[in-house]
């Protein structure tokens, strides 16, 4: 139950950032070239990762593991 209120507590500091940078992706949608679309959700997507996974030091570590274990 513990576990359940932290995460809870995690995703309420979460949402605000997640809706800003949807706004931002909506805005670059309507007002962008397509290519730029493309580098503004990349860009998205990659900020709220480390966001979310700046958190979570004991998932970073293993997250790394995965990724360079599937590059080699």
């Amino acid at each position: 139950m513990r576990d359940v209120q932290r995460h809870t507590a995690e995703l309420e500091k979460y949402w605000p950032k997640f809706l800003l940078g949807c706004a931002i992706e909506a805005g670059c949608y309507l007002l962008c070239h397509p290519d730029l679309f493309n580098l503004a959700v990349i860009i998205k997507t990659s900020v709220l990762l480390i966001v979310w996974m700046k958190g979570k030091k004991q998932y970073v570590s293993r997250f790394i593991y995965l990724v360079a274990d599937i590059s080699l």
